[in-house]
């Protein structure tokens, strides 16, 4: 059983696992393993030491469009070729399977991934993430000091303050939207509806509920913020 936030589902595990409707019962959580969906402009995804690939890419592995069902052979794979250039291109499009190369010190890699659905194969461990690409702006979020590129996945706030780090890596702005769930109200006063290019951190009070979510999602080139608040603690 999935919910209209995401987030809520993984959430109230503890509290409620099952929900039996008539004859049928339903399990209450949240597929870890589902397709995310994120964003790439045609000038697709600057890498570089300063904004590393992030997770999961970081764990090497290869980076393919979607034909397999299982992580492939990687033995006869290499990385994109080098022409000695400091910026090494890598099109998927044309170069549709690849191991992800490092990036050394003074590198770059721009990655293009027109619109389709690919998949990182983490070999080691057998793991394999799926994401589809749409057509819009490159973006970054950090968790700490972590980049992660696959931004769209439901996450909570734990503390009385949220601050969401997101780098635009485009040349203009982007559109952003917010919309809420829950029966206790997230304070969006201090919210911007544009994210610059370069550093984006939004500072926001989080609700005194037991459970607050937030989740980013790509809608037609701009990204649409997403908060939960549930269950009002009591005072």
């Amino acid at each position: 059983m999935d919910g209209v936030d995401q987030a809520l589902p993984s959430n109230v595990q503890s509290y409620l696992r099952n929900v039996a409707l008539g004859n049928a019962t339903f399990v209450v959580g949240f597929d870890s393993t589902w397709p995310h969906i994120v964003s790439a402009s045609g000038n697709g995804w600057f890498i570089d030491e300063q904004h590393p690939i992030g997770t999961p890419f970081n764990q090497e592995g290869t980076l393919y469009q979607e034909n397999e069902s299982s992580c492939p052979d990687n033995e006869n794979l290499v990385t994109p070729e080098h022409n000695g250039s400091p910026i090494r291109n890598w099109n998927l499009e044309v170069r549709s399977a690849n191991k992800i190369p490092s990036i050394g010190s003074g590198e770059a890699l721009v990655l293009k991934l027109a619109p389709n659905t690919y998949i990182h194969c983490y070999q080691e461990k057998g793991i394999a993430t799926k994401f589809s690409i749409q057509e819009g702006p490159n973006l970054i979020l950090y968790d700490g000091s972590e980049p992660i590129r696959l931004w769209d996945a439901p996450r909570t706030a734990t503390s009385t303050e949220l601050t969401i780090a997101l780098f635009n890596n485009g040349t203009s702005d982007v559109v952003l939207r917010h919309s809420t769930f829950g029966d206790v109200e997230w304070d969006l006063q201090n919210l911007t509806d544009s994210l610059s290019p370069g550093w984006n951190n939004l500072t926001l009070g989080v609700p005194s509920s037991i459970i607050n979510t937030y989740q980013l999602t790509h809608q037609d080139g701009a990204i649409l913020i997403t908060f939960g608040g549930y269950l009002e603690a009591e005072s």
